[in-house]
């Protein structure tokens, strides 16, 4: 096995599921642990790097060092470090992955910057998270954006202790050393003492306060010699001047961090953090966090529904054993048949009914009346909660819309008037955004859904003479609020579903399940229960027995949904 590996390997006991990012000495692999039961990020060295590299030796005592400072440090605001180890003449350290995007991401484009209480709150949790570092006695020495990695709920997390240290003594480190970020350091660091204690990371996270804040670093140069002579002698941008509304409270506080002196500095990180919670009230953001890392990431993340020719590679990777297999079946009975909007009536043991409303289509909108639209519209009145009626009845006709897309299913507010939460978050109108495997969706303010989304997994189809069926992602939408046992599913290409003894439906994107649908040539089509390699379509007066379950099928009428 060579430097590099590919999804499927096991190395040291991972099983390396896809590259998350690659630089010159290593490579960031998704694995999974079985001893942990769960995806890490894997951090490796490369044996063929450190033959070309002028001090090997030194790369390799960092790496250790930084692998043996991770396990001791245990907070939520700190990316946790599970084990680490050598094997092949590899160096790794498997930590805790965190799904989300480094906070440089959100300041990539020249300006951008976050609204001051955002930029303090997660001021506030970097500092909650050195202060545990400050108890151990470890420096961090180089906070930057690029280190700081934000969760898909808003999380920060520090990462990357390659420059750690304790606060007494290093073998790697000597007088006269530059280490850490030039944007971000602190004058002691510049200088090259070996005196530094947590009072280098307070400057470093009051530089980065004002990036947030102002969408550019304090001090800029193009050459790196001028860069460092003005963190040593230049006097701080006033922050207020460059943004007037801004309370003074907090360019007093930014100059207190970024002190050319550290005894000017806060004392310690716990003095810091109460700086911190004495500017939060005098500021109040416009939005949540959650929607400002949307609207920021909204240009890589969104398109126009109608726009069908931009690729959008969101799905994940999937190791080579389940990539899709081109699979022929054989078609029974007559396509002519084949509804394109079906409905089954699933009848369990205990004699409970359940509805499940199939659509073959790559797009669905969702209002209050949509009978009679050619089956593209679903209704979201039926029986609302008690106290709910009211806000039911003002859902819009046409309140948002979903659809499948490049393997990845889509969600779109069509201009509601009541508003349209996505996992707690309020979406902007015309504008979409792609779902993720289980979402819950709120629609004007107390219909609760739960939306599945179900990528393109398993075989590709092929049916006789129409050749080839194109693959589309499918979505599976239950009420969770009003009723369980009353779901919908838009049937892209193939969609799996499990029940429960009672009748009820759920979702499963990994087959086999109890039942499964196919959309074929628009119209819908169900697995031989008695011939796993034919397909008949879903017709009126249809029956299947499935265990101690009955299933009927009939054509989708309006006086089913009402």
């Amino acid at each position: 096995m060579g430097d590099e590996f590919k999804a499927g390997d096991v190395f040291a006991g991972f099983r390396i599921i896809r590259e998350l990012g690659k630089g010159a000495m290593g490579i960031v692999y998704l694995a999974f642990d079985p001893e942990l039961k769960k995806d890490v990020a894997l951090k490796t060295i490369l044996p063929s790097a450190l033959r070309t590299a002028a001090d090997p030796l030194g790369i390799i005592s960092r790496f250790h060092r930084e692998a043996k400072l991770a396990t001791t440090i245990k907070h939520k605001n700190v990316v946790e470090a599970f084990k680490s180890g050598e094997e092949n003449g590899t160096c790794y350290l498997a930590c805790e992955f965190v799904e989300g995007s480094e906070l440089a991401s959100l300041l990539k484009k020249p300006g951008t910057c976050l609204e001051a209480a955002h930029a303090l709150e997660i001021t506030k949790d970097i500092l909650e998270g050195l202060l545990v570092f400050e108890a151990t006695a470890i420096i961090h020495r180089d906070i930057k954006p690029e280190n700081i990695l934000l969760t898909k709920t808003g999380e920060v997390k520090i990462s990357d202790l390659g420059l750690a240290r304790q606060e007494e003594g290093t073998m790697f480190t000597v007088e006269g050393d530059i280490l850490g970020t030039p944007r971000y350091m602190a004058p002691e660091q510049i200088l090259g003492s070996l005196d530094l204690d947590s009072r280098c990371d307070i400057y470093s996270v009051g530089a980065m306060l004002f990036h947030l804040i102002v969408g550019r670093p304090p001090f800029q140069a193009k050459r790196l010699t001028r860069l460092l002579k003005l963190h040593l002698r230049d006097p701080i941008p006033d922050i207020c001047a460059l943004m007037p509304s801004l309370p003074r409270e907090i360019g007093l506080l930014i100059r207190s961090f970024m002190a050319k002196e550290r005894e000017d500095r806060p004392r310690n990180v716990s003095e810091a953090i109460k700086q911190v919670e004495a500017c939060l009230p005098l500021v109040q953001a416009k939005q949540s966090l959650m929607q400002t890392l949307l609207m920021v990431e909204e240009t890589m993340k969104t398109m126009p529904l109608e726009d069908r020719g931009l690729a959008l590679p969101l799905v994940e990777q999937m190791p080579e054993a389940v990539q899709p297999r081109r699979r022929r079946l054989e078609a029974l009975g007559v396509a002519s048949d084949c509804l394109r909007q079906a409905r089954l009536k699933i009848i369990g043991e205990d004699g409970r009914r359940a509805d499940l409303f199939l659509y073959a289509q790559e797009k669905l909108q969702l209002g209050r009346n949509a009978v009679g639209q050619n089956g593209q519209d679903l209704c979201l009145r039926h029986r609302p909660a008690a106290g709910n009626e009211q806000k039911i009845r003002n859902i819009s006709g046409k309140h948002f819309g979903v659809f499948g897309l490049d393997g990845c299913c889509w969600i779109r507010d069509l201009g509601s008037s009541c508003g349209t939460q996505l996992n707690g978050v309020e979406l902007p109108k015309e504008t979409s955004y792609p779902l993720e495997q289980v979402n819950e969706v709120i629609v004007a303010g107390n219909l609760r859904l739960k939306l599945t989304a179900v990528p393109v997994l398993g075989d590709a189809l092929e049916l006789g003479a129409m050749g080839p069926i194109p693959q589309c992602p499918s979505l599976f939408i239950q009420r969770v609020s009003n009723d369980e046992s009353h779901a919908y599913a838009m049937v892209g290409t193939t969609l799996g579903f499990m029940f429960s003894s009672s009748g009820q439906a759920s979702q499963t994107a990994i087959w086999p399940g109890d039942m499964r649908v196919f959309n074929l040539n628009g119209g819908l089509w169900i697995l031989d229960p008695q011939n796993p390699s034919a397909c008949r379509p879903i017709s009126d007066g249809m029956r299947i027995s499935i265990g101690g379950m009955t299933i009927y099928g009939s054509q989708l009428r309006p006086e089913h949904q009402k």
